[in-house]
């Protein structure tokens, strides 16, 4: 099945030359000041509980010192959203974003995450961002010190930054990776649906900036090796049909 056929509505531009959606969204990419600002005020609302955090069950629980407000670089032209944090952060002993983003991208890019992405575009981790559609966990984790509250209720309160997160870096393109992460983040994008991603993989939304459907890279560890390489192919191909990477 050729790429093209998972398109929900061509991408305008895509067969006439004319100005895609995402090059428009490039031209308004935020100054680097209000992005790094963005990052920094994303962390003191989630540990202070101020903003869209003022309310929010996983801050009351205490799960937003494990916050990620992202990683790697946020002058990306490709966007990867996760579901939420699962990795242990102490806020406390880091500086600031940047000090704790260094240290962190040490290892990611030689764990599963890292080899995906080289295997969908042939870029390093380091090329692109990594957001979680629910920068807090939700989750029950004895390992991280967090609470299980509920999901939706999270995603309510934090919604409004993964609007901002992704209008400010204004990618070329977002890779959704997992069930969850793409409903939320089409719905932010104004295309609410429901995904599975062994199904969906690979379909184009001609959201502002289009959505590319994704397994997360962690499920590829409970598939097949048929399977996998079922999935990936899907996924690189479509991304190879809508980015050209100039």
């Amino acid at each position: 099945m050729e790429a093209k056929t998972r398109l929900r509505r061509p991408l305008r531009g895509a067969q006439d030359g004319s100005p895609s959606r995402a090059s428009s969204a490039r031209r308004r990419r935020a100054s680097p000041v209000r992005r790094a600002a963005s990052l920094c005020g994303n962390t003191y609302n989630a540990l202070s509980g101020l903003g869209s955090c003022n309310g929010c069950l996983a801050y009351e629980a205490g799960n937003c010192r494990r916050i990620n407000p992202g990683l790697a670089n946020y002058d990306a032209d490709i966007v990867f959203v996760t579901e939420e944090p699962k990795h242990f952060v102490d806020w406390d002993a880091h500086e600031n974003w940047a000090v704790w983003n260094k240290q962190f991208m040490r290892g990611f890019p030689n764990a599963d995450g890292g080899a995906y992405i080289r295997t969908l575009l042939d870029v390093s981790i380091r090329e692109v961002w990594i957001a979680d559609s629910i920068e807090c966990p939700t989750i029950d984790h004895e390992g991280i010190g967090t609470t299980s509250v509920p999901t939706d209720e999270a995603f309510d309160h934090y919604r409004s930054y993964l609007e901002r997160e992704i209008r400010d870096i204004a990618p070329d393109i977002v890779v959704t990776l997992g069930n969850a992460a793409s409903e939320r983040t089409l719905e932010v994008l104004g295309e609410p649906e429901r995904i599975h991603t062994t199904r969906d993989a690979g379909i184009v939304f001609e959201t502002r900036p289009p959505v590319v459907v994704s397994p997360h890279w962690g499920a590829y560890n409970y598939t097949s090796n048929e399977e996998r390489a079922r999935l990936t192919a899907a996924v690189r191909d479509s991304l190879l049909t809508v980015y050209d990477g100039d």
